[in-house]
């Protein structure tokens, strides 16, 4: 079974997924957050430990036990909220046919929206790239206007956005001229 159902002149122009960045800022933050209390133990509590192996080695052994338990656990919970990361990353994705947008957007690990959009529907395309980085690295949201219930959505994170308006507006055009 297919996630998109898709009409059979329907042909899907081009496959769109978040910068890589976007990717990289995810798992960056999420790397400090798990070497922090690594720090924050061999700075402030080493030092105790050592000295209390050597008075007490009973007591030593059962500090070192929980805390690698402590690591253990740590660990665990910073590989699942990692596989979230990815998996929200890779199955975000929007298709750009010559019909329609189709967005699927992934909500945790098993919730998905999927959001369609028609060609014709679309009245005008904002690009948003904010700061330096989305400038230099070529990428930002896309806000697409459209007439209906829902009247905004935005495509956030998305590389060279500029090209990626073109190739909407584009065929956007063609199917308007084609009603015609």
């Amino acid at each position: 079974m297919s996630i998109i159902n898709l009409s059979p002149d329907e042909k899907i122009e081009i496959t769109l997924r978040k910068h890589y960045f976007v990717l990289l800022r995810n798992i960056f933050g999420l790397i400090i957050l798990y070497i922090a209390p690594f720090i924050i133990y061999f700075y402030f509590f080493d030092n105790t430990i050592i000295a209390e192996f050597f008075y007490n080695k009973i007591y030593a052994n059962q500090s070192i036990s929980v805390t690698i338990f402590a690591i253990s656990i740590w660990t665990l919970i910073i590989w699942v909220k990692l596989f979230a990361i990815w998996t929200d990353y890779y199955l975000d994705v929007w298709f750009i046919t010559n019909k329609r947008i189709i967005d699927i957007e992934q909500k945790g690990f098993f919730r998905r929206e999927i959001s369609t959009f028609r060609m014709e529907r679309i009245q005008d395309i904002t690009i948003e790239i904010k700061g330096l980085l989305q400038t230099f690295l070529d990428f930002g949201d896309i806000h697409v206007q459209t007439a209906g219930e829902s009247q905004e959505f935005i495509i956030r994170g998305i590389g060279h956005p500029k090209q990626i308006k073109e190739m909407i507006m584009r065929q956007s055009d063609i199917i308007l001229e084609s009603k015609k």
